[in-house]
């Protein structure tokens, strides 16, 4: 099945989905973690707005060069490392590099899952599938953006550790456990996608031919 050209779509998406979560954080971390003045936390939205971009514009030609497949688990690991890389930068001007270098396996993502929930689902189903899909995803959004204003007045407001030599504390501590359960998701998208290629899903009865008479 070819895969359509979506960046314009991808781009769109790239700004919710997990930066919903993810942007919740981002003025607390510049201020806090990479002590930088509150004027520059634009500096992180622009480097992740054009990552966002430059990831959308090349994300076909990527999943067109290592497969569907391949490039779920490529991209959604990738972006899980470079976030738990963000969450230990101390310099603003590094962060930037960081955040613009993460939001391109971000935008990539969709480009190789959409085209794969088509041609894995029944085309009977398919519609039933996206209904269900979209609102989920809306749902976990508002979901995780609360759970972290959560966290962070309550539960890790004042917690502080030191690990391995590392001081972690509350928002650099939440984005590592972000990163981490993408390279986790990441594991698991390659232990479970097929390695020889996706089948594509087999009609139902009901959209079968009918037989010449």
């Amino acid at each position: 099945m070819p895969i359509p050209d979506n960046t314009r779509h991808t781009t769109a998406k790239a700004g919710s989905g997990f930066w919903a979560e993810f942007k919740a954080g981002l003025v607390f971390f510049a201020t806090r973690n990479l002590h930088a003045a509150p004027k520059l936390y634009g500096l992180l939205g622009m480097a992740l707005g054009a990552g966002a971009i430059v990831g959308a514009l090349l994300a076909t030609r990527v999943v067109l060069r290592i497969g569907m497949v391949n490039a779920v688990w490529a991209t959604v690991g990738t972006a899980g490392l470079l976030i738990v890389a963000y969450s230990r930068q101390t310099s603003i001007w590094a962060a930037i590099l960081v955040i613009f270098l993460a939001s391109l396996p971000i935008a990539m993502v969709n480009t190789a899952i959409e085209p794969l929930l088509v041609q894995v689902t029944p085309r009977a189903m398919l519609g039933r599938v996206i209904s269900v899909i979209t609102p989920v995803m809306s749902a976990v959004q508002l979901s995780s953006t609360i759970l972290f204003g959560w966290l962070i007045s309550t539960v890790m407001l004042h917690f502080h550790a030191d690990v391995g030599g590392l001081h972690l504390g509350p928002i650099d501590t939440i984005f590592s456990v972000t990163g981490l359960l993408f390279v986790a998701a990441a594991v698991y998208a390659y232990l479970m996608l097929p390695r020889d290629g996706v089948v594509a899903a087999a009609e139902s009865p009901d959209e079968a031919e009918p037989a010449a008479v």
